[in-house]
């Protein structure tokens, strides 16, 4: 197949681990003999950005022809000019690379802030589409509702007049996959019709993540870990509660912080950890390269993911239980569809610190059962969750898309 991947972020412009996966799962399926091209934007973040995906080489056709409504970390709102021209851009940029690579199906990855431009373009040229859906960005592009107020009534009318190719209304809707039941139905509660989406579990490349020598072991002081943005509904203050808890009651343990956030939360973090008088055994590492993540999840003895928000899914998880880390989760969102209490992780509410302290306190006293529940999740992993059994899935789904299309294309 000729596969045209569209994607408003691409190593090595990175936000999260999103973006990573698009790149691995890019040179897999090239690896596999078809002929993979990448358009997205040409946006490059703050701070360090993550290396190409486990040290392979910059994959060759990657054009960074599209732009972005309003950059990441500025916010969106509706902005409905500079949408329609950064709409009109990406759909032209669009059709001519559509134009010179042929592609027989054109496979979207995140088209947050790009606009659907870059869907116009193939569906206005016959190209099979196919998106995959990590988040609810789609709920952004809904058309207005009806609604009898001056400007509600306004906007009702352009979506569906002027503007309606700024919003998915009339995009065809058949070939999505989401990346959780829970994302799924989220998004149709939210009126994005997905209703006959296909649900495919992502996965991690495990030579990236090997396993440490001992899982399960622990060090003195405990090592916790949390990787991942560091914002309010993630709940990271959770954590620091925990560790104040535990503290108190004398045990040893550190805390490091992985990722990049908001000025003020970290703020709001660092006064928290030294009003519980750990500010000394917190760590903030900020956003780091990826290629730094395998050895952190070894050197840790717990890996904790306290999210308050419905979590499409859970990358990070599977990442820690790879490299042999016993997971402390909550299950909000589809990362329930991921995790067995008892079997691979175990799990406490959101919000709670008293509830994740004891959850902390058993592992670090339970010698053989925390090395029990972390080869078990190793064994999970590798079974559920590798990046054959996901490539495999993927390239089936979009090999489906065009034996569908070929019958009526010219």
């Amino acid at each position: 197949m000729r596969i045209l991947i569209v994607s408003n972020l691409y190593p090595p412009a990175v936000l999260g681990g999103y973006e990573i996966l698009c790149a691995q799962v890019a040179e897999r399926l090239a690896a596999r003999g078809h002929a993979v091209a990448v358009l997205t934007s040409d946006f490059r973040p703050d701070g360090p950005s993550a290396a190409m995906s486990d040290g392979a080489k910059p994959f060759g056709n990657v054009w960074r022809d599209l732009n972005l409504i309003v950059p990441f970390g500025k916010p969106l709102g509706r902005a409905r000019v500079q949408h329609l021209n950064v709409f009109r851009r990406n759909r032209a940029a669009t059709a001519r690379r559509l134009a010179a690579f042929k592609p027989d199906v054109v496979f979207f990855w995140s088209q947050r802030r790009l606009s659907l431009g870059t869907w116009r373009a193939a569906t206005e040229r016959g190209i099979p589409c196919a998106l995959t859906l990590n988040d609810d960005y789609l709920a952004y592009y809904r058309p207005a509702p009806f609604e009898i107020r001056p400007r509600k009534l306004a906007s009702w009318a352009l979506d569906r007049s002027a503007l309606k190719g700024l919003t998915w209304k009339g995009l065809d809707f058949s070939r999505v996959t989401t990346i959780s039941r829970a994302l799924q139905t989220g998004l149709i509660a939210q009126g994005v019709p997905v209703e006959g989406a296909r649900v495919i579990y992502q996965a991690i490349p495990l030579e990236r993540f090997p396993a440490k020598s001992d899982p399960g072991a622990l060090h003195d002081p405990l090592r916790l870990l949390y990787a991942g943005q560091v914002h309010d509904y993630k709940g990271v203050h959770t954590v620091v509660e925990a560790l104040g808890l535990l503290t108190a009651e004398g045990r040893r343990m550190n805390l490091s912080i992985v990722g990049g956030g908001e000025p003020d939360y970290l703020a709001r973090l660092k006064t928290l950890a030294r009003d519980l008088g750990v500010a000394e055994k917190v760590l903030f590492q900020g956003r780091v390269k990826s290629e730094k993540l395998p050895g952190l999840y070894r050197e840790a003895d717990l890996f904790v993911f306290p999210s308050d928000w419905e979590e499409p899914f859970g990358l990070t998880h599977l990442e820690a239980m790879a490299s042999g880390t016993p997971v402390v989760s909550t299950t909000r969102g589809g990362t329930a569809e991921l995790i067995a209490e008892g079997r691979n992780a175990l799990t406490f509410n959101a919000g709670d610190a008293a509830g994740l302290a004891a959850r902390l306190r058993w592992l670090s006293d339970h010698d053989s059962e925390r090395r029990e529940l972390a080869q078990s999740a190793l064994d999970d992993v590798r079974r559920r969750f590798n990046m054959d059994r996901y490539v495999d899935d993927l390239e089936a789904w979009l090999g489906e898309a065009v034996s569908a299309a070929r019958p009526g294309r010219n």
